[in-house]
């Protein structure tokens, strides 16, 4: 979405700066979660993956309801993208759970 700002902020109707920052954003929340993944317990990755996941959700919805129509097919492809991301997140975090004897 960064890199493809200036060709977006017309389909979008969002300001070419936003398209970048939000690209920047998920792009930082990434290495964010890696850094997690080796830092922290795996059920507390998975939680604060989760609750920001729901507030990314959120925001992409608000933001669908008052943008151009094709970013509510951005928006549905985005969560597809996160839900996905999400899932394998819990794979690897359930890889690395021991089981509960």
């Amino acid at each position: 979405m960064a890199f493809a700002a200036p060709v977006l902020t017309d389909a979008v109707r969002l300001p070419v700066w936003t398209l970048i920052a939000l690209g920047v954003a998920v792009i930082a929340w990434a290495a964010l979660i890696l850094v997690m993944m080796a830092r922290m317990p795996s059920r507390s990755v998975l939680r604060v993956v989760m609750v920001v996941n729901l507030l990314a959700a959120a925001v992409i919805a608000a933001v669908s309801g008052v943008a151009a129509t094709v970013l509510v097919v951005l928006a549905i492809l985005a969560i597809a993208v996160d839900v996905a991301l999400f899932a394998g997140s819990q794979f690897i975090a359930l890889r690395r759970l021991r089981p509960v004897a």
